[in-house]
């Protein structure tokens, strides 16, 4: 049972019922229904977005570094402050 529960699909799910209940049932007064469509749409596309990412694409390359490290790195040259 625990394995059904930490599984990516029934989170996303339950990610998506409970958006969708607060900003209909929760939140005071209540939203618009275009207003809700929209923000389901987003929070769709973000819980697909970080459902389906995969770490080991991100740490398939270790010589990459992340923007700001690099931009660092280009700015200041070894030797300065």
């Amino acid at each position: 049972m625990k394995r059904f529960f930490s599984h990516p699909l029934f989170l996303s799910i339950l990610t998506l019922v409970s958006a969708y209940v607060v900003f209909t049932q929760i939140i005071s007064p209540p939203l618009p229904q275009s207003i809700v469509i929209q923000y389901m749409i987003i929070i769709a596309v973000a819980v697909v977005l970080v459902a389906t990412f995969e770490d080991t694409a991100a740490k398939s390359s270790p010589r990459q570094l992340p923007p700001s490290w690099a931009a660092r790195k280009w700015l200041w040259p070894a030797g300065s402050p």
